[in-house]
């Protein structure tokens, strides 16, 4: 099921937020007063009326594969918000969270999940027509790999202020 949010293809940043699936097999159903477990996940962009609601899906472990497309005013200021319910999309399980979208690599989808009591959500967020540009990785850039660097980096050093009695 995909949902367009976004009212039409016009030059405002969009984001496609992808909806995978949930694992809370470690909530505690009865402390939280769940007789048949199911699922459902909204998310939407702070502060708007743009939201979108997964079907609910019964079990603690379900696969929604569901996409929503978001247009977003202000990328530095606006954020993608994510809640969990239960119940029949009665009972809010866990808080609200917030993602922010300013560091999002322009065409890449990143993870992002939302923490529930006993699992989260996995969603995958993929800025369509904004975002940092994704940086190439550079072979002087991976120091971690550098063997030919300066002698003095990163070696063990020996102390000559020990002085035996």
């Amino acid at each position: 099921r995909v949902c367009a949010c976004a009212k039409s293809l016009s030059a405002m940043p969009t984001i496609k937020v992808e909806i995978a699936m949930c694992n809370v097999k470690k909530l505690d159903t009865k402390a939280y007063g769940i007789e048949k477990p199911d699922c459902t996940v909204v998310v939407g962009i702070e502060g708007t009326d743009l939201s979108f609601t997964t079907q609910t899906q019964r079990g603690l472990d379900p696969q929604f594969e569901e996409t929503a497309t978001f247009e977003v005013k202000d990328v530095t200021k606006d954020r993608l918000f994510g809640k969990f319910f239960m119940n029949k999309n009665t009972k809010q399980i866990g808080d609200e969270q917030f993602f922010n979208l300013d560091k999002l690599v322009a065409g890449k989808s990143t993870f992002k999940g939302i923490i529930v009591p006993g699992g989260k959500v996995d969603m995958f967020v993929t800025a369509l027509n904004f975002g940092v540009e994704e940086k190439e990785e550079d072979v002087e850039d991976m120091g971690f790999m550098n063997t030919l660097g300066d002698d003095d980096e990163g070696g063990m050093m020996m102390s000559d202020s020990e002085e035996e009695d």
